[in-house]
Formats: structure tokens, C-alpha cells, sequence
């Protein structure tokens, strides 16, 4: 009877560590664009805390050129900390493009993100 007291709080304490890390929608099918309007997103962003993964998925609402879409994300670690990070994409522009990326911050997988702004550097007239 001990030892099977025992393997339900293991299993319990398990559970419940699992359960402590969900997967945070960053975006959920939302637009998000530039403090100009000139270019947007429509799509997700997660963090997934089992893989620390933070991945983009998304679609290029408006653009008029090529150019690197940078996201920052502001995050707070499990002690306190503020941490900052960012996710690059170059795109080609066009109109309903598939912008797609996906990177493992290097802060804990308990860091709670948020999105903080998207800025766009057209690309050089040269890389055009």
C-alpha cells in the first residue's frame, strides 16, 4: 500500500510539473504591422516551452519591397529577470507570402514572451 501512495504522488508531482508550461500564443491569427502601416503580418507566433522554441507562422498582408521583417519580444524570467529578443525574416514583398521562421531563445523555457513591435528595413536597391 506504501509503494503504490508513493507511485501516485510521483505520478501527481509529474503531472503537475508538465502541466506548468503551456504553450503561449504570442499571436493567434492576428495583424500585426509596423508603426507606419506600411507592412503586415496576419498569423501566429508561439512559444512552445517543452522545445523552448519560439516559431513565426504567418502571411505578408501589405509591403511594397523586399526587406528583413524584425519582430521584438520582451520577455520575464522565471526570477524576475527582463530579457529581449528578436526574430529576423527576409521577404520578397509580395502580397501574401508565406513568412515562416523558427528559433530557441536563449533564456529559460519558463520566460513569459510578449510582443513588443515589428519594424521593416527595406532591402538595398542593389539586392533588389
Amino acid at each position: 500500500m506504501a509503494a503504490l501512495r508513493r507511485l501516485l504522488a510521483a505520478g501527481a508531482a509529474l503531472v503537475w510539473h508538465c502541466a506548468g508550461a503551456h504553450t503561449g500564443y504570442l499571436l493567434h491569427d492576428e495583424l500585426l504591422c509596423d508603426e507606419s502601416g506600411q507592412v503586415c503580418l496576419r498569423g501566429w507566433l508561439v512559444h512552445d516551452p517543452h522545445r523552448n522554441e519560439i516559431a513565426l507562422d504567418a502571411r505578408l498582408q501589405r509591403t511594397a519591397s523586399p526587406g528583413t521583417i524584425i519582430i521584438s519580444l520582451e520577455g520575464v524570467t522565471p526570477g524576475g529577470q527582463p530579457v529581449a529578443t528578436a526574430v529576423s525574416v527576409a521577404v520578397r514583398g509580395h502580397y501574401s507570402e508565406i513568412v515562416h521562421a523558427r528559433f530557441i531563445p536563449q533564456w529559460p523555457y519558463e520566460t513569459r514572451w510578449t510582443v513588443t513591435a515589428l519594424r521593416f528595413e527595406p532591402a538595398p536597391e542593389t539586392d533588389r
